[in-house]
C-alpha cells in the first residue's frame, strides 16, 4: 500500500471510530480491529494506539470488563511509551468511567484528575467538558443533584463556547443529563429550555435520538402529560431500544423509563419495562439487578397482591445478601486486579527497556563506541515526520591519508587513532548533535536546530582538541599530526530528497576540502 493511501485510509477510520463510538459499537469495533491492522502493517505506533484506546471504549461500553482489561493495559503502555499525550488523555478520562463503573471512586478521581490536567494543557476545551460531564455523573450517583448540575452546565458552557459539528451528540448528552436532574428537582420549565436546545442539535445518531427520547418521557411525566410521556416510552421499544449496542445506556434508559411509568400510574407500561429490565439484568452486575429487584418491588407494591410482595420481599432480601459478599469480593478483586495491572506493567516496561538496551547496542559502532550511520538516518526520518521546520546541517569528517598511517603504524595504532577522533567528537556532543562512524575513516555529525556559524565553530574546536592529542603521523602530506578534511552543509529540508541534496552537498564540500591540500574544512550550499 502506497505511504499516502494509507496515510487517507488511517486517517478517514480515525474519523469514523470517533463518530461511531457513540452510534453503533459493534461497527466501532470492527472499524478498530481495521484500523489495528492497517497500522501493524505499516508500522504506525499511532494508529494502534488509537486502535487499542478505542477497543478498549467499545468492550467497556459494553460491559466486558475482562477484555476492557486489556486494552486499557496495552493503551497506558503505548501511549505512555510514544508520549501520545492527546490519547492519554482520553484515555484517563475513559479509564475514570471504567473505575467508576467498578465503585472504585478514588481511581476514577485520579484518572479524572490527570485527565483534566492534560486537557488545560493542550488547550482542549472539548475533552474538559466531557471530563466535567463525567463529575457530574459522579455526584449524580450519590444524589448531590446541586453538584452535578453545576458540572453538567459547566460541560455545556465550555462546550457551546468552542461547538463543532462533530460534537452535536455530545452537546445534546450533556443538556439531557441536565434536565435529568432538573426532573429528579420538579423544575419542570428549566427540564423543558435544555430539551429544546437539544432538540434543536438533533442529527441522525441512535444514541442521541434515544436519549432524548428517554429523557422527553421523563419531562412530560412530571408536567402531568401522561399520554405524551407513555408516548414516547412506547417508541423507544417500537424503534428498537433493547437491539441498541451500547448496552450501559440501554439499562440505563430502561430503569429511567419505569420509574417515569411508576410516577404517572401507568401500570401497563411500567409493567413492560418490568420485563425489560428482568431480561436485561443479572447476576453479573449484582449492582444492576439489585435495583432491578428495587425497581419490582416498588411495582408490586403498588399493583401486586399481598403474595406477590412477600415473594419480591424475600427476592430483595437474598439480593441484598448477595450485594453485600459481592461488594466485599469486589473489593478485594479491585485491590488484586491493581496488584495484577502493576506487575503486568512492571513486566512491560522491563521488556521495553531489555528491547531498547538491544536495539541501542544495533545503533552503535563496535569499534568507537559512537553511533552508527543507520542511527544518524533513523533521527533523520523522525525530523520528517514530524514535519519540523527545522535548519538541519550536516559534516563529513575524513582521517587525513589514514592508509598510509596504517602502513606505517599498523591496524592496531589505526584503531587507537580512530577510537582518538571518536572521543574528541563525544567531548563535543550537545544536545541535537548527533556524531557517527560513518564508515572506514570517515565520521559523520547531523546537526539540528544549529546555524552555519554554529557548525562552523564546532569544527574549529574539534580540529583544536584533536591537534592537542598529538597524534604522530609521519607519513601524512598535511600535517606532522593525525588531522581531517572537513566538509559541511547546511539548510531546511522538508522532505527525503532535500536530505539527500544536503549529504551530498556536505560531500562535494569535504572533496572541495581535500583538493585546497587537506587538514581544513570547507563548506558547500545545498543544491537547488
Amino acid at each position: 500500500m502506497k505511504n499516502t493511501e494509507s496515510i487517507r485510509q488511517t486517517s478517514s477510520l480515525m474519523k469514523a471510530i470517533l463518530i461511531e463510538r457513540f452510534n453503533d459499537i459493534d461497527l466501532l469495533e470492527q472499524l478498530c480491529k481495521e484500523l489495528l491492522s492497517i497500522s501493524e502493517e505499516n508500522h504506525d505506533t499511532y494508529g494502534i494506539s488509537f486502535a487499542n484506546l478505542y477497543l478498549f471504549d467499545a468492550y467497556f461500553t459494553r460491559d466486558d470488563h475482562e477484555q476492557a482489561k486489556i486494552y486499557l493495559l496495552k493503551t497506558q503502555s503505548l501511549c505512555e511509551q510514544y508520549q501520545y499525550n492527546d490519547l492519554l488523555m482520553v484515555f484517563h478520562n475513559l479509564a475514570g468511567l471504567y473505575y467508576q463503573d467498578l465503585f472504585d471512586e478514588h481511581s476514577a478521581l485520579q484518572h479524572y484528575l490527570v485527565a483534566l490536567d492534560l486537557a488545560q494543557k493542550l488547550g482542549n476545551p472539548i475533552t474538559e467538558s466531557k471530563i466535567y460531564n463525567n463529575l457530574g455523573i459522579c455526584f449524580r450517583r450519590r444524589y448531590d443533584n446541586q453538584r452535578a448540575l453545576y458540572y453538567f452546565n459547566a460541560a455545556y458552557e465550555t462546550m457551546k463556547s468552542h461547538f463543532c459539528e462533530q460534537e452535536r451528540g455530545t452537546i445534546i448528552s450533556f443538556l439531557c443529563n441536565a434536565a435529568e436532574i432538573y426532573q429528579t428537582m420538579n423544575m419542570v420549565k428549566e427540564s423543558n429550555e435544555a430539551l429544546e436546545k437539544g432538540q434543536e442539535l438533533f442529527v441522525d445518531n441512535q444514541y442521541s435520538y434515544f436519549q432524548l427520547k428517554s429523557t422527553w418521557s421523563g419531562h412530560y411525566a412530571i408536567a402531568g402529560d401522561k399520554e405524551k410521556s407513555i408516548a414516547y416510552a412506547k417508541e423507544l421499544i417500537d424503534d428498537g431500544l433493547s437491539k441498541f449496542s451500547h448496552t450501559q445506556f440501554v439499562s440505563s434508559a430502561y430503569f429511567e423509563v419505569f420509574d417515569h411509568m411508576l410516577l404517572i400510574d401507568c401500570k401497563e407500561m411500567a409493567h413492560r419495562y418490568l420485563l425489560l429490565l428482568e431480561s436485561y439484568c443479572t447476576f453479573k452486575k449484582i449492582g444492576e439487578y439489585y435495583n432491578y429487584i428495587v425497581r419490582k418491588m416498588k411495582y408490586y407494591e403498588c399493583y401486586g397482591t399481598i403474595e406477590e410482595c412477600n415473594l419480591v420481599y424475600r427476592e430483595f432480601y437474598k439480593t441484598s445478601l448477595k450485594l453485600n459478599e459481592v461488594d466485599d469480593a469486589l473489593r478485594i478483586e479491585n485491590i488484586l486486579s491493581k496488584i495484577d495491572f502493576t506487575i503486568a506493567l512492571f513486566d512491560l516496561r522491563e521488556m521495553r527497556k531489555e528491547n531498547e538496551q538491544l536495539e541501542n547496542a544495533s545503533y552503535l559502532d563496535e569499534l568507537t563506541q559512537l553511533y552508527n550511520r543507520r542511527y544518524i538516518f533513523k533521527i533523520k526520518k523522525k525530523v520528517l515526520i514530524e514535519n519540523e521546520h527545522v535548519q538541519i546541517g550536516y559534516a563529513i569528517f575524513d582521517v587525513d591519508y589514514f592508509k598510509e598511517y596504517n602502513d606505517t603504524y599498523g591496524h592496531f595504532k589505526g584503531d587507537e587513532a580512530l577510537r582518538c577522533v571518536a572521543n574528541v567528537l563525544k567531548q563535543n556532543n550537545k544536545e541535537n548533535i548527533y556524531a557517527c562512524r560513518y564508515g572506514g575513516d570517515e565520521f559523520l555529525v547531523l546537526f539540528i536546530g544549529y546555524t552555519k556559524e554554529d557548525i562552523e565553530k564546532y569544527i574549529q574546536k574539534v580540529q583544536e582538541e584533536l591537534v592537542q592529542c598529538n597524534v604522530e603521523h609521519k607519513t601524512s602530506k598535511s600535517s606532522s599530526c593525525l588531522s581531517l578534511s572537513i566538509g559541511f552543509s547546511e539548510g531546511f529540508p522538508t522532505n527525503e530528497t532535500m536530505h539527500k541534496q544536503l549529504l551530498e552537498s556536505a560531500d562535494q564540500a569535504l572533496y572541495k576540502a581535500k583538493e585546497a591540500g587537506r587538514n581544513c574544512y570547507r563548506y558547500t550550499a545545498i543544491n537547488k
